[in-house]
């Protein structure tokens, strides 16, 4: 690849360490919007494996046409600092988008935290993938204590997307907290919560036979008393007197 385009795409493909598909779907976004923002088109860019550049113009005109790095600096007055923002802005919403995909299929799961920081308001737990969560006050168990450096599960309650930044509230007191562990080692099998005091106790009902360590190993997790009860008992047990199975 030659001209003022291909060696502004080139360093960025080796610093951002992109794949030669992630490239292809960036620099189509980047083109796409400088002939929108400084040609006037609104237009629909492919690039191929080989590089070739297919642009489809919707308006003003309708026309298509093809070409390579080499045409476009040649019929394109290039604004190079602009395109070079253009790719800043594309890699990080592309970023974004990849990591809000990844992480929106753990929503409503348990997930594994190394703790960064955490006061009276907040706590901030590194996620992996250079993704972070944040646990708010609401979702604290009273009485635990959350120290930097210590590896917890968190549940996660939202993944959200803004602009380039990806979202993640944590919880430790939900409800939905013990049954999501449990599907850590069985995420075959139905679980569900119906009552929980989050440091106390908690009563999950499954029809699955659950082993006395695996029950002992969620206890610790969640610092609180589990009791696992099958479908039947839990139909004939009246609400009132479930925290006292």
């Amino acid at each position: 690849m030659k001209g003022k385009v291909a060696k502004v795409f080139r360093e960025y493909i080796e610093e951002k360490q992109l794949t030669p598909g992630e490239a292809r779907a960036v620099l189509a976004e980047a083109l796409r919007l400088y002939f929108n923002t400084k040609l006037g088109y609104d237009c629909l860019v492919h690039i191929s494996n080989d590089f070739v550049v297919s642009v489809l113009v919707t308006n003003p005109v309708t026309f298509k046409k093809d070409f390579s790095f080499e045409e476009i600096d040649e019929h394109i007055k290039v604004d190079v600092g602009y395109m070079e923002e253009l790719l800043t802005y594309c890699v990080e919403n592309y970023k974004a988008v990849r990591a809000y995909n990844y992480w929106r299929q753990f929503k409503h799961k348990a997930v594994q935290g190394i703790i960064i920081s955490a006061d009276e308001r907040e706590t901030i737990v590194e996620l992996g993938s250079e993704q972070i969560g944040i646990m708010k006050k609401a979702h604290y168990t009273k009485k635990e204590e959350y120290v930097p450096g210590e590896i917890r599960y968190f549940y996660v309650l939202k993944v959200t997307r803004l602009g380039a930044r990806v979202n993640i509230e944590l919880s430790r007191n939900s409800i939905n907290f013990p049954s999501a562990l449990f599907k850590l080692y069985y995420p075959h099998k139905k679980f569900k919560c119906v009552w929980r005091r989050a440091g106390h106790k908690c009563i999950v009902v499954t029809d699955f036979y659950v082993p006395k360590e695996v029950i002992v190993k969620v206890a610790k997790e969640l610092g609180e008393v589990v009791r696992v009860i099958d479908p039947e008992t839990y139909k004939v047990t009246p609400p009132y007197k479930l925290r006292y199975i």
